[in-house]
């Protein structure tokens, strides 16, 4: 009996870990949150006007968004990482958006 509750603590200390993210992993829950600020930033991209919001990429990772892909002019580019920004639970965007042209 002893060694049974042993052994369920140990399955249920390692089945903790494993949901556990590291510094270039993400938690389970952190995943899900994740997918969820993309999917917000890009529906605010596409909402507006002066972005071609199908042109630009976007990735999360523990509340940081990654900007990618191609854009017509600076002021876009920066008007894209103003957007990014205001989407609740980004902490930080890295903008890697490139002007065509430049």
């Amino acid at each position: 009996m002893k060694m049974i509750r042993i052994l369920m603590t140990v399955v249920f200390l390692l089945g903790l870990g494993a949901c556990a993210g590291g510094p270039k992993d993400e938690s389970f829950g952190q995943s899900i949150d994740s997918a969820a600020i993309t999917t917000r930033v890009k529906t605010q991209l596409l909402k507006d006007e002066k972005v071609s919001g199908t042109d630009i990429n976007v990735d999360t990772f523990k509340k940081t968004v990654l900007l990618s892909g191609f854009v017509k002019s600076r002021q876009e580019k920066t008007r894209a990482e103003n957007i990014a920004s205001q989407v609740q639970g980004v902490d930080k965007v890295k903008n890697n958006l490139v002007v065509r042209g430049e």
